[in-house]
């Protein structure tokens, strides 16, 4: 990996979440000081695979990937799965320390779904 400057914008982080999955791992230490978070739930989505030995210009494997994000059906199901879980680390992980301030303003419930 190769790293360069990180313009922040100025801003002080309170807080620095990473998925914990390697490069991801290293961006994250590389931009900032302080302790990082590493979850599981911010990993990426996997590409699709294709089984055949292609060579394509960069544009064309992007436009295959977006395609097949449409047709493919185990990487639309990738895809609410990682939907799922980002979800779930936002309710979870993020937004009750955002929220304990209000919190004797507000009632905060987790919606479960009913099965059946």
């Amino acid at each position: 990996m190769e790293f360069g400057e990180t313009d922040l914008g100025g801003i002080e982080w309170q807080r620095c979440c990473s998925s914990d999955l390697t490069r991801a791992a290293q961006t994250a230490k590389s931009i900032y000081a302080g302790t990082i978070e590493f979850h599981p739930a911010l990993r990426e989505v996997p590409a699709p695979s294709f089984h055949r030995n292609l060579k394509i210009p960069f544009i064309g494997w992007a436009m295959l990937i977006r395609w097949s994000w449409l047709v493919n059906r185990q990487t639309r199901m990738n895809l609410k799965h990682a939907e799922a879980r980002v979800k779930t680390f936002l309710d979870e992980i993020v937004l009750p320390p955002l929220l304990l301030p209000y919190r004797r303003f507000f009632h905060i419930t987790r919606a479960v779904p009913q099965s059946g």
